[in-house]
């Protein structure tokens, strides 16, 4: 994938953009690599609540993320 989103998602809510990156060598602390239906996923003992973290197609939300990472010229 050229450029992608990180995302989490708690249950079937919103999607929230985390991060983003250039390219398929971009990474956060917890490596997840952009291939489609990847990604990992955490669940609530006590309420049963899911969050998702994977990565898919940049969208606009990534685009800003990565505007305001570049270094001012």
């Amino acid at each position: 994938m050229e450029q992608f989103d990180f995302c989490m998602q708690f249950d079937n809510d919103e999607i929230h953009v985390i991060a983003a990156a250039e390219n398929s060598d971009g990474f956060m602390e917890i490596k997840i690599t952009p291939v489609m239906d990847g990604g990992v996923m955490f669940q609530d003992p006590t309420t049963g609540k899911k969050v998702r973290l994977f990565a898919r197609p940049i969208t606009d939300a990534g685009r800003a993320i990565l505007e305001a990472e570049k270094p001012e010229e």
